[in-house]
């Protein structure tokens, strides 16, 4: 009897302690699959924090990155140069802390309008970047030439243009000439001028000076390039005689060119017999060839400064 009594304790002590732990299993395993949950909702939530963190840090990176091509910029009166931005990522509002010295337009360009300093600034969502404009006189490169050198480049600008007003524009062009690609191979300073306006061939042969320029030519000649008051801007770089020229357009219509009215500045275009086509600048004395320039992008580089012919008469 007393075994048995022991043996019904024994089992349902073992029964008990059975239930207990298979209650203590399926309290294990209701937490483990609680951590999991858990574990999956934080890994859920991590991913979603890296990715905003991955869209956030480009979007800062690349509004911290826009900037200008230039910080600070040396100009001439007169002068153009195209601002660019990098890194943009909208609309770029731009504006000048002085529009009478640095003009800047909707698309970037500056102007130097005027002698002193001032601050253009970008602004593309909400960030502002500036570059520092300096603007000095311009000043055209001057040479120095000999006597007889002197003597043979007044005698092309008579023989040329046949008034001193005239001259005055001929041997300006002989500069800009000779200052872009085309003087490449004569030299340099006096020297190389003189090669080019006598070997170029764009001012004829030597063999066609058959006389010196009258009394005065020299000395305005000597003006333009000795001491840099050339009278047509920089950018200018073509003329031709009527004979030379095929035809004209004004508005993309042909007109005659035998009519100096139809020749309108930055406006008419001409076509001569080597198969160039320029726009029309001047006609810089009375009487005189048109002068004209090739290219709208040197204009909008050197700018419309020159100096006028009473300055240079003054000076």
């Amino acid at each position: 009897m007393y075994l048995e009594y022991k043996s019904t304790n024994c089992a349902k002590y073992i029964l008990m302690h059975r239930l207990m732990f298979e209650k203590k299993m399926e309290n294990i395993k209701e937490e483990g699959e609680m951590m999991e949950k858990m574990k999956k909702k934080t890994v859920m939530v991590l991913i979603l924090l890296l990715s905003v963190l991955l869209n956030l840090i480009p979007i800062e990176a690349h509004a911290s990155s826009f900037r200008l091509n230039k910080t600070t910029l040396n100009m001439q009166y007169k002068e153009g140069y195209k601002l660019k931005t990098l890194n943009a990522s909208g609309t770029v509002h731009w504006t000048s802390t002085n529009y009478d010295i640095a003009f800047v337009s909707r698309e970037g360009f500056v102007r130097a309008k005027g002698l002193g300093t001032a601050t253009v600034k970008a602004t593309c969502k909400g960030k502002t970047v500036t570059c520092k404009v300096h603007v000095s006189k311009k000043t055209f490169k001057k040479y120095n030439l000999t006597n007889s050198q002197l003597k043979y480049i007044a005698a092309i600008c008579y023989r040329e243009q046949g008034t001193k007003k005239g001259a005055a524009a001929e041997a300006s062009l002989m500069a800009n000439l000779f200052e872009s690609s085309r003087g490449n191979g004569y030299g340099s300073g006096g020297s190389g001028l003189y090669n080019y306006v006598r070997n170029s061939g764009w001012f004829g042969k030597p063999s066609q000076v058959k006389k010196a320029a009258p009394s005065g030519y020299a000395t305005v000649v000597s003006k333009v390039l000795e001491k840099g008051i050339r009278t047509i801007p920089e950018y200018v770089d073509e003329h031709d005689c009527v004979s030379d020229i095929t035809k004209i357009t004004l508005s993309g219509s042909s007109v005659a060119k035998s009519s100096t009215s139809n020749y309108k500045s930055h406006k008419t275009r001409i076509y001569n017999v080597y198969g160039a086509k320029y726009y029309f600048y001047s006609f810089p004395g009375n009487p005189s060839d048109p002068f004209g320039y090739l290219s709208k992008s040197k204009r909008n580089k050197y700018g419309d400064f020159c100096y006028s012919y009473t300055y240079l008469t003054k000076h």
